[in-house]
């Protein structure tokens, strides 16, 4: 199976991801909290040119996509990448590779 049909297969077998990975933010987040956990304003100076009033809602978002997870931890929120979203990240960077996904 090519690079490109194990894509569109994912793609077909989950539809609901089909916008995440067009929009480069939510794409961006998830790439930033694959390599750690973050709290939503740690985040947010990541990503300066997303408004601050956003962050919260796209979190949300992918929590209910659940490809992002949330923990408290004394009482600040962290996010991380959830097992299904690290497959989500690695199907589309290996398709990347051969294809424009965007």
């Amino acid at each position: 199976m090519t690079k490109q049909s194990q894509w569109v297969f994912f793609i077909e077998q989950n539809p609901q991801f089909s916008k995440v990975a067009s929009s480069k933010v939510y794409m961006a987040i998830l790439k930033i909290l694959k390599k750690s956990s973050l709290t939503a304003d740690k985040l947010h100076l990541k990503l300066p040119q997303v408004n601050s009033p956003d962050i919260d809602p796209i979190l949300g978002s992918l929590e209910e996509l659940k490809l992002v997870s949330k923990k408290d931890i004394f009482g600040q929120m962290l996010y991380s990448v959830s097992p299904l979203g690290n497959k989500l990240l690695k199907i589309y960077a290996t398709a990347r590779k051969e294809f424009s996904i965007e």
